[in-house]
């Protein structure tokens, strides 16, 4: 048999708060995005994008949750974590490429 090029990436239980995993898959989703952009698979790259942003906005909600915070302090709090201005950036500019205008500034602007 043909031995398979890919490897399995296993995630190990951490006990590591600072790493949870909704935070570790927006990361990983990024990175995702990011290999479709360089491939040219624009609508694939806004969705991994847009996936990850759900994340990591989820990330941001569960820590500032474990730190206490009130509701007041959650609304949007997560929106200026830099990953997911990161990931709305890629995201735009996929869209710009695409030459679908409106969402390119819609995404931009979150």
């Amino acid at each position: 048999t043909e031995a398979s090029s890919e490897v399995a990436v296993v995630f190990q239980p951490s006990h590591d708060t600072a790493t949870p995993a909704a935070l570790r898959a927006g990361v990983a989703l990024k990175q995702k995005g990011n290999e479709c952009f360089a491939s040219g698979r624009y609508k694939d790259a806004i969705d991994h994008y847009t996936t990850a942003a759900e994340a990591l906005v989820q990330s941001q909600l569960e820590r500032d949750k474990r730190n206490n915070a009130t509701d007041d302090d959650l609304d949007d709090s997560g929106r200026s974590n830099d990953e997911i201005s990161k990931v709305w950036s890629n995201a735009s500019q996929c869209h710009l490429l695409l030459k679908n205008w409106t969402a390119a500034e819609d995404a931009a602007a979150r």
